[in-house]
């Protein structure tokens, strides 16, 4: 089933992995990315060196495309520069405003998403331009 964000994540499933913490890992963040779907890694608190070594790990499980979600109630910048250095094609963002980082991310590549409240999609659509946000 082809949709328009399948076509524009790469995706051949309209099915992005919850990244949900401390509930999913690398397995089922390649399972789903290997089964046509947006797997995500979930590094919210880890080190760069973790980060960098994660997404090596992943891109060592599945050739298709993934995604990195970024909790925004810790400072993401320095995982956000691995990532791009590392050129991960999806970039996620979670909580708070991510208006310093969208910016950053667009010019390492990456395809932004960002996860909003209806309330918090008013402030962000101002801003962020034709980018994807996935509202819980």
């Amino acid at each position: 089933m082809q949709t328009a964000l399948c076509k524009r994540l790469g995706i051949e499933l309209p099915i992005i992995q919850a990244p949900m913490g401390g509930a999913v890992g690398l397995p089922l963040a390649a399972a789903v990315s290997n089964a046509g779907g947006l797997g995500m890694l979930v590094p919210w608190r880890a080190d760069v060196d973790t980060v960098r070594r994660q997404i090596r790990e992943m891109r060592a499980l599945t050739a298709r495309p993934f995604g990195v979600n970024l909790v925004l109630e810790f400072p993401q910048e320095e995982r956000l520069a691995v990532c791009l250095d590392e050129r991960v094609p999806v970039i996620s963002f979670f909580w708070r405003d991510p208006s310093s980082l969208v910016p950053l991310a667009k010019a390492g590549g990456a395809i932004v998403m960002h996860t909003v409240t209806p309330f918090t999609w008013r402030i962000f659509s101002t801003f962020a331009g034709p980018t994807p946000a996935i509202a819980p």
